[in-house]
């Protein structure tokens, strides 16, 4: 009860069995999906005129698409 514990199927993990807690608290953490009507034209603004942090240029390379 304190673990997940998965049951595998040919050595890939086809089902993992968890205690109700930490079920309930995994599902407390769901995300909702918000469209663009869900945002007010000030939280739009706010998006965008937010900037990244200096901390995530490390990611850059990510975006680069030429390759």
């Amino acid at each position: 009860m304190r673990a997940p514990l998965t049951i595998t199927n040919h050595d890939s993990a086809s089902l993992v069995m968890m205690s109700a807690a930490e079920y309930d608290r995994l599902k407390r953490r769901d995300r909702q999906v918000l469209t663009m009507d869900d945002f007010t034209d000030e939280d739009r603004a706010a998006v965008a005129a937010s900037k990244a942090p200096s901390d995530a240029a490390t990611f850059d390379s990510e975006l680069d698409t030429s390759s």
